[in-house]
């Protein structure tokens, strides 16, 4: 059998491609400053940009440089902007630079060196959720957040440092070519996987529509690999499923929450008030997230009024996002999923719904991303994801670290065993209609 154990670290990483992306583009009303450059930055960071310019033997000013435009933003924006110690990031880049000119052959390419400058910068922040973009990466990111993607059709993780299909999604040129759950990817293209990142592994299976990619596939169980070719295609993210289980209780799968999920929820919805059902089971078990104006959109379905959350950014600004209007189903006995990897928007949609009393939780305590994070380009092409402000559920309880706890506490099954938590939800949702039809 497969080990299925994931480090937090690839989890955390997964944020970077499907966020919870709640500024500018998402929301709007949050309020961020400009990142255009500044000509005089600090002594510590000038110190760091001559440096720089010294190793790559570039003649490029403050001005340009993208070291600066990431000081901007983190001097401007970060959450914890008040508590930013120049000269410790600043003596980490320097650090990092030197390091990487040492062994260097030649002179180091002046992008790949801000690249490592800007990295040991962040990582000296010490918040989990602060990256660097290069361009191919935020070009990804940005893809990620349209629902649809050009590729092959199969969900990744790094899995005991290897790279594993976890799930072929349906009606996808993986499936269509025999990729299974379970499956090791050795060679991309005839290039060994070991040692790629999360990201990296993503790039590079994905491309453009119309183009093929040649695996080397390991079977679960099988003696050798096999090499298959796939021909790429656009992929549309199914982001919700349904369907009406026994006893006429609704079960609602979303797996992340994408720009047009809100929208296929009220289709959903629509289809399954229809039906007069007795009780409704959302699942949000594995989704790490999405877009803020989605979650606030899906949780209003199940509110009649008040707060789907607020966020207070590093200046101590609140802002309050309120439950919209006319919502389907404010009334049907509701149950919502979750565990470990229920993150971000999960956790929005799932504290909203707790503390109104809405819905009762069942699963496992949820991650515990509770943190505002911004996508910002920078002039090279390449983005800073960071952090600038932190969610709070309705009654004020923050969700960044300790995460969401669920009102009854069930412990998922083994891999192919029988869903304790759905029979959970299915069990107390039962006993809801029974008591209300005494």
């Amino acid at each position: 059998m497969m080990n299925h154990t994931i480090s937090r670290a690839t989890i955390l990483l997964a944020f970077v491609l499907i966020a919870l992306v709640a500024i500018g583009t998402a929301c709007g009303p949050l309020r961020v400053g400009s990142n255009s450059p500044t000509a005089t930055p600090p002594a510590d960071i000038y110190a760091v940009v001559q440096l720089w310019s010294s190793i790559s033997e570039s003649t490029a000013t403050p001005e340009n440089n993208i070291i600066v435009e990431v000081w901007n933003s983190l001097s401007q924006d970060f959450v914890e902007r008040d508590d930013l110690d120049v000269h410790t990031l600043s003596q980490a880049a320097m650090d990092a630079m030197l390091e990487y000119q040492e062994a260097a052959q030649g002179t180091p390419d002046p992008d790949l060196l801000a690249q490592v400058a800007i990295e040991a910068m962040l990582n000296a922040l010490g918040d989990p959720y602060t990256s660097f973009l290069d361009p191919d990466e935020y070009e990804l990111y940005a893809e990620n957040s349209l629902g649809k993607f050009e590729g092959i059709g199969a969900s990744v993780e790094l899995i005991d440092s290897r790279l594993t299909i976890t799930r072929p999604l349906p009606d996808t040129p993986a499936e269509r070519a025999g990729i299974e759950p379970g499956d090791i990817v050795l060679e991309v293209d005839g290039v060994s996987t070991e040692g790629w990142s999360l990201i990296e592994s993503v790039i590079k299976i994905r491309g453009a529509e119309g183009s093929t990619v040649r695996l080397l596939v390991q079977h679960l169980n099988a003696v050798e690999p096999i090499v298959i070719d796939i021909v790429r295609s656009v992929i549309q993210l199914e982001s919700i499923s349904w369907e009406m289980l026994p006893g006429n209780i609704a079960y609602v799968e979303i797996s992340t929450f994408a720009d047009n999920t809100d929208e296929l929820m009220t289709v959903a919805l629509r289809e399954i008030v229809k039906q007069d059902p007795l009780g409704l089971i959302l699942d949000v078990r594995n989704n790490l997230g999405g877009l803020l104006s989605t979650t606030v959109n899906i949780t209003s379905q199940f509110l009649t009024d008040g707060l789907v959350l607020y966020s207070v950014d590093g200046k101590g600004n609140r802002v309050d996002y309120k439950v919209r209007p006319d919502g389907l189903a404010p009334d049907i006995p509701l149950v919502v999923l979750v565990n470990q990897f229920s993150a971000s928007g999960s956790e929005v949609l799932s504290g909203a719904l707790q503390d109104h009393e809405r819905a009762v939780l069942i699963g496992t305590t949820t991650f515990g991303k509770g943190s505002v994070n911004l996508p910002r380009r920078l002039s090279n092409g390449s983005g800073l994801y960071f952090t600038i402000g932190r969610w709070y559920s309705p009654d004020g309880r923050l969700i960044e670290g300790d995460g969401l706890e669920p009102d009854i506490f069930v412990e998922a099954g083994g891999i192919g065993d029988e869903d304790a938590q759905l029979e959970s939800a299915l069990e107390y949702l039962e006993a809801q209609v029974a008591a209300i039809s005494r």
